[in-house]
């Protein structure tokens, strides 16, 4: 009688272990056969973060490991396999998104939780009093700037997706109140003679065409498709033809309806399920243009256009990533038309296009970032009056000695050459970070910085509440910078402020002399 191994238990057990080894060895092999840029981030529309250095102090020694996982999540051996097989089982075989920045509705579409969309969406993150009053002065002081200079001003806003298909969102994101957007628009219309372009009721109406795959937004994305943009368009061209009764919205029958060489926005790609999410992509194109432009009018920054006959008004236009697919549709109404994918409007665009009407357009989730705040021209030195009546101080920066309360984040120093304090940025995400501040309820806080640098660019203040309790850009306030020496003050409404505030200086490299940071507390203006 044999007392050995059976050869079918044999047999398992060496495949078994052959299983296994191949299953360790097989992402060493893709390290090696494949690039890092082939299994790494980018299709997540980010960069793959970087392998930390040898720690040089404490505080690097204690980041360290998060930034070796971080390093290491982002390149290791069949990463992106191993991600598409891991999403395929959540979205298709559960039914649940495999990414936190999403959520699935009821036929499986896609809805943005990013940024507290959905809460905002829910009416359950509405504007503060004291929010509500600063996007009233912002939009009443640029109207009045920009009418002293004979330019018309409108502002627009586009729905989020979930207010036009609320239908397809589970019952826990029930609304409970009105959007931001809404609140902005029913506040503007009781207390300001500013009107805000509402875009929502022309949207939701356009949903009633819906048939087939011929949708307003995208079901894997979070974007209009072209037809929920010509309702918001013919909206916005209405809009402004009280003002320049030459304008038409331009009909059905102008455009040519195709389907479009991708399939629109989709998620697809960015969770590793390409191939597995398909949607069809229906782009408008205008039959007989009159505009003349270059480059990818969906993609490019900025996009330029003029009319051979010279015919129609002026426009600039400052928007967001909605506003893409109906910048040739605007070009048609304007001799010449300037379309910036920015926030902030720019003095300098402004004086050397003359425009006859500006206009600023963002969809939902865009307006719950953005602080408003005046540019400094529009606002006429009122802030920095205000912070020279305040006796309030929070805290000032001591010129000429060792400033040990401000601090930065990787790819950058501060250096004092010759007794005044300097910035070296070496990253586009370099950071200057104040002190922890003991914040007054309910005040505003006013930011003075006098800065010498050579290059204009940007200015932000980035803050945290309660609610965003750390350093992100979906909380800051910004305004321009001229270059040379300039002081600047900033205004952050009243909120629940915690932790620190940061500078940011834009995304350019080099080096910035600070000769002046102080923070004083003010009382809303009313």
């Amino acid at each position: 009688m044999s007392t050995g191994t059976p050869r079918p238990a044999r047999a398992r057990d060496f495949a078994i272990l052959a299983a296994f080894a191949l299953g360790l060895g097989a992402p060493l092999v893709d390290l090696a056969l494949r690039s890092s840029d082939a299994r790494g981030p980018a299709r997540e529309l980010r960069s793959a973060a970087k392998l930390p250095s040898t720690p040089q102090s404490l505080e690097e020694a204690v980041a360290f490991p998060r930034q070796f996982d971080n390093w290491y999540e982002d390149h290791f051996g069949l990463r992106d396999v191993l991600l598409r097989t891991h999403n395929r089982a959540k979205w298709l075989g559960l039914g649940v998104s495999p990414t936190p920045k999403l959520v699935l509705g009821h036929s499986g579409w896609v809805f943005s939780s990013e940024g507290f969309a959905l809460d905002d969406h829910r009416g359950a993150a509405p504007l503060s009093p004291g929010a509500l009053e600063a996007w009233r002065t912002m939009l009443e002081q640029r109207r009045d700037w920009l009418a002293q200079r004979g330019v018309h001003y409108v502002f627009a806003i586009a729905p989020y997706k979930s207010q036009v298909y609320n239908d397809e969102l589970e019952p826990r994101f029930a609304r409970l109140g009105p959007a931001r957007n809404q609140q902005l628009a029913e506040f503007m219309a009781g207390n300001s003679s500013v009107r805000i372009v509402d875009l929502e009721s022309a949207v939701r109406a356009a949903r009633a065409d819906d048939k087939g795959d011929d949708l307003t937004y995208f079901p894997y994305g979070t974007h209009w498709t072209d037809r929920g943009a010509y309702a918001g368009y013919v909206e916005l061209v209405s809009a402004l033809a009280e003002r320049f009764p030459e304008l038409t919205p331009l009909p059905r029958e102008a455009f040519e309806v195709r389907d479009g060489p991708t399939q629109g926005d989709s998620w697809a790609g960015r969770v590793y399920l390409e191939g597995l999410l398909e949607q069809r992509n229906l782009e408008w194109r205008v039959r007989t243009p009159s505009a003349r432009y270059s480059g990818n009018f969906r993609e490019d920054p900025q996009f330029v256009s003029d009319r051979a006959d010279r015919a129609g008004p002026r426009a600039l236009v400052y928007h967001d990533s909605f506003t893409l697919p109906m910048r040739p549709w605007l070009a048609e109404h304007f001799s010449h038309l300037v379309c910036d994918w920015t926030h902030t409007p720019i003095v300098q665009r402004i004086e050397a296009e003359k425009p006859d009407v500006l206009i600023q357009i963002y969809n939902g989730y865009t307006l719950m970032q953005l602080t408003p705040h005046a540019l400094r021209e529009e606002d006429g030195g009122r802030r920095a009056a205000r912070f020279d009546a305040s006796t309030q101080t929070l805290w000032r920066m001591e010129q000429g000695r060792e400033e040990t309360s401000l601090s930065v984040n990787e790819g950058a120093q501060l250096a004092r050459p010759d007794g005044v304090l300097e910035l070296t940025r070496e990253s586009p995400a370099s950071l200057l970070f104040l002190p922890r501040l003991n914040y007054p309820p309910g005040a505003n806080l006013l930011v003075a910085c006098e800065l010498e640098g050579d290059e204009p660019g940007k200015l932000q203040v980035l803050y945290c509440t309660r609610r965003l309790p750390r350093i992100d850009r979906r909380q800051y306030v910004e305004t321009q910078r001229l270059g040379g020496r300039e002081r600047l003050v900033l205004e952050v409404p009243a909120a629940d402020f915690v932790e620190r505030m940061a500078i940011w200086l834009g995304p350019r490299k080099g080096r910035t002399r600070i000769h002046a940071l102080e923070v004083r507390a003010v009382a809303p203006p009313h």
